[in-house]
This record gives structure tokens, C-alpha cells and sequence, in this order.
């Protein structure tokens, strides 16, 4: 049934291309992924025709991935990869399924639902084994994220790697330094956040691949730490980097996620956690702490605290204690600025933030009202600094 509305809507594409003539097939992950009997979204379909004639039979297509032969189709309001067979001198339906990563992933299908499996993918499904198609130096060295990819399909699967693939990435480690930044953290990421995380680690480590990627390199004790956690109990990419990176011990996380190209947002979001991991290493969970972060934040770095800590998050804990808060936000001060300035009669400056701030923590430890005469009269006596 799954399987089923899914074909339906890709149907019309392939019925088009054959009307005008060519082959086309369903293939790669949703293929897979509909033979293990698991949800899938994305239908990628490989065809005999060229980008143009791709571009000639429909009315509705976007020229994103040209150069590697991809044309997206729009049908429907659904978006569809449909990509011209790969192949240097023939270009046919085997050679395409020849040169993909996996056997697991060199599967096709029909309009007619009847599968093409030339390298008995099927069956390492079945065994649930990673196999490189035919040579595995040869698939690494056409595309080197593939190694990553490999140790990915471990953490998302808990699939079993076949001894002269685990061997070919062993020695062909070195090329996933040729890989853009954006593109192999996107892998790992992906792997950080696998349900058998635990599992990849340690392979990442035994095909020595860890040492090739340099913000991991030398770090084989360290990798092993993070392989006991239970990273599971994670639920935002910011948590999953910043448990890692704490047990990583980097003394520059910041600058790290910033030479991997990571957002402004994530790379935000991380040196918050860190840093009030760090803050409640010495001082447990505080009013001020909870505060100054918010309650999304702090609840994300709970999680990341419970999980370094191997405990249960205590999420209920952190919402209480924000809902005692009597303020939750500067802009809620009875007082601003310009008050402060007026009664302490001095011109302003950057002192004027840190009274502001003074009065926050007063407020926020209970040590004071949110009354505007009290908070003046408080300043008044010498309250601020």
C-alpha cells in the first residue's frame, strides 16, 4: 500500500518517457527502502533520454544538476529527480546500476513494478550486508563521500559491512579529504544521529577512517567515549554536535563549526549548550542559568547533560523552573535605559548594560521586586555597579 501511492504519483513520469520512446525506472533508496518495507519519500527515476530530450517531454522541469545529468521534473506540485543513465561509453540501464555505490542501492523497478537486480542487492538486503557493486576501490574512487556513506547505512541500518568493502575503505580512506566540507559533514551529521550509532563509530574507527577527517584524527579514545553514549536520547543536530564535541575535548568548537560551514544558527545554539554544560558542571541548574538561555535551549542542553551525565533528562525540572521565573525576558524590566541614566546622573556607556544586567540577576534570584520604585529606590542605594 506504501509502496503503491507512491508509484502512483511517479507513474505519469514514466509512462510519459516511455510513450516518447525511452526507458525509465525507479531506482536507488526508494527501492530499497520499499523492499526492507520502510517508509520512503523521495523517488529518484533514471531514464535513456538526454537532459534535453528529458527537458522536450515535459512542460514543468527546474535545470538543477545538469551537469551530472539531473533534471527535476514537476508534476502534480511533487518534484521528481529524473536523471539520464551514468556511464562514460554505453549508457544503459546495467551500466547505471554498475556504477552506484551499493548493491543495496543498485536495484531498479519497472512501471510495471518488476525489479531489475543484476548484483543480487536483493539478497544482501535479505542478510543485510553493505557491498560495494562489483570493484569497491573503483565505487570509492568515483565518488569518496561513498566511504562515509558506507559507515552512514551502519548507523541508520545497523547493516553489516562485507570484508573487501571494510577493506577498500581502509585504503582508500585518504580520498575523503577531497570531498567539499559541506558535503562529508552532511554525512556525518547524518551518522551522529543514526539509532546504531554505536556501531558506526566503532567501524569508523576500525577502517581507520576517522584518522582522514581532521577534525577527528588522533581522536580514536575520545570516538570510543562518544560510542557509549546514548546518543538516541538526543533530539537536535546542536545536541548531538555539542555532546560530540565536548567528548572530542576541542578547545575551539566555534571555530570548528565554522570551518565545517555549519549555520550561524547551529553554530549558535552549540556554543550555548557547551557553554551552560560547562556553567552547570560547577553549579547544577540555577534560576539565572535556566534565564539566560530560555526554556528551549535549556531543555535541549538538559538532554545533552543527561545523556554525558547517563542519567534520565529531567525536563519537568527545567520547566518548573522556568515557570517560576519572574521574568522571562530583558523587555519585561519595569525599568529601562534612560531611567537608569536619569537617576544615576552620569552620561551613557556601556555601563548603562551591565546596570541593566545587575538589575536582571537581582530580579531573577528573587533578591528584588519587578516593581519600578522598588528597582529606582534599589538603584538609588548603590544597587548597580
Amino acid at each position: 500500500m506504501m509502496y503503491a501511492i507512491a508509484f502512483e504519483k511517479s507513474k505519469p513520469i514514466l509512462d510519459k518517457l516511455i510513450s516518447n520512446g525511452f526507458e525509465a525506472y525507479i531506482v536507488g533508496g526508494a527501492v530499497r527502502d520499499y523492499l526492507l518495507g520502510v517508509p520512503f519519500h523521495d523517488i529518484d527515476i533514471v531514464t535513456s533520454a538526454t537532459v534535453e530530450e528529458i527537458q522536450s517531454v515535459f512542460k514543468h522541469t527546474a535545470p538543477v544538476g545538469i551537469r551530472h545529468g539531473t533534471v527535476i521534473v514537476v508534476e502534480d506540485g511533487r518534484s521528481f529527480e529524473v536523471t539520464s543513465f551514468r556511464g562514460a561509453d554505453q549508457k544503459t540501464l546495467f551500466v547505471d546500476l554498475q556504477h552506484r555505490d551499493f548493491t543495496i542501492n543498485a536495484i531498479a523497478m519497472s512501471v510495471t513494478q518488476e525489479v531489475i537486480d543484476p548484483f543480487d542487492g536483493m539478497s544482501d538486503l535479505k542478510k543485510r550486508i553493505i557491498r560495494a557493486v562489483e570493484s569497491a576501490q573503483e565505487r570509492f574512487r568515483e565518488d569518496p563521500l561513498r566511504l562515509l556513506r558506507a559507515i552512514r547505512f551502519v548507523s541508520e541500518r545497523s547493516f553489516r559491512m562485507e570484508s573487501s568493502t571494510f577493506e577498500a575503505i581502509k585504503t582508500q580512506a585518504h580520498l575523503i579529504q577531497t570531498v567539499a566540507l559541506e558535503r562529508s559533514t552532511a554525512e556525518f551529521e547524518r551518522i551522529l544521529q543514526g539509532k546504531h550509532v554505536h556501531e558506526a563509530l566503532r567501524l569508523f574507527v576500525k577502517t581507520e577512517l576517522y584518522q582522514s577527517l581532521f577534525y577527528t584524527e588522533d581522536k580514536k579514545d575520545q570516538l570510543i567515549q562518544v560510542s557509549r553514549l546514548s546518543l538516541g536520547d538526543l533530539q537536535t543536530i546542536a545536541e548531538y554536535w555539542a555532546a560530540f564535541l565536548v567528548c572530542l575535548e576541542m578547545k575551539q568548537p566555534v571555530r570548528l563549526l565554522k570551518q565545517l560551514k555549519r549555520s550561524n544558527q547551529l553554530v549558535s545554539e552549540v556554543r550555548t549548550i557547551i557553554d551552560t554544560y560547562h556553567a552547570y558542571q560547577r553549579t547544577g541548574w540555577t534560576s539565572l542559568l535556566v534565564y539566560d538561555i530560555g526554556l528551549r535551549l535549556a531543555c535541549q542542553t538538559e538532554r545533552m547533560i543527561a545523556v554525558m551525565s547517563n542519567r534520565e533528562a529531567d525536563l519537568k525540572a527545567i520547566e518548573k523552573v522556568f515557570h517560576q521565573l519572574t521574568i522571562t525576558d530583558r523587555s519585561q524590566l519595569k525599568v529601562d535605559g534612560n531611567d537608569v541614566i536619569t537617576l544615576v546622573n552620569r552620561p551613557p556607556g556601556p555601563w548603562v548594560k551591565q546596570a541593566l544586567r545587575d538589575i536582571e540577576i537581582a530580579i531573577v534570584n528573587q533578591e528584588l521586586v519587578n516593581d519600578r520604585e522598588q528597582i529606582l529606590c534599589w538603584i538609588d542605594k548603590g544597587g548597580v555597579t
